[in-house]
């Protein structure tokens, strides 16, 4: 690893933990917005947390089917390019004529 992927791993770390944080955060303000209006997270959740499950659970299954998709095709092309590089950079065998005696 050089200096660079350290430096940009140190970058990608910095970031998560930026994001976990502001995460925590905005989880601290929800749990005060419900105890504003006088309810809890597991009420709401009573209600509303069937319908939201299976609509997140379709999205992902529908995400995660696009992207193997994505993957597939992009194997098939770079076995396509393969193919093609392994073809053109060896040329035919001829036979050499062999001399009459």
């Amino acid at each position: 690893m050089g200096p660079n992927s350290e430096q940009n791993s140190a970058e990608i770390i910095a970031a998560a933990e930026r994001m976990l944080s502001e995460v925590e955060r905005a989880l601290a303000e929800t749990a005060d917005i419900f105890e504003s209006h006088g309810t809890s997270r597991e009420r709401v959740e009573q209600f509303i947390g069937p319908s939201v499950r299976s609509t997140g659970e379709n999205n992902a299954q529908k995400a995660f089917a696009e992207d193997m998709a994505a993957i597939d095709e992009e194997v098939h092309q770079a076995r396509l390019r393969n193919e093609f590089s392994a073809g053109a950079s060896a040329p035919p065998k001829v036979k050499r004529p062999r001399n009459m005696v």
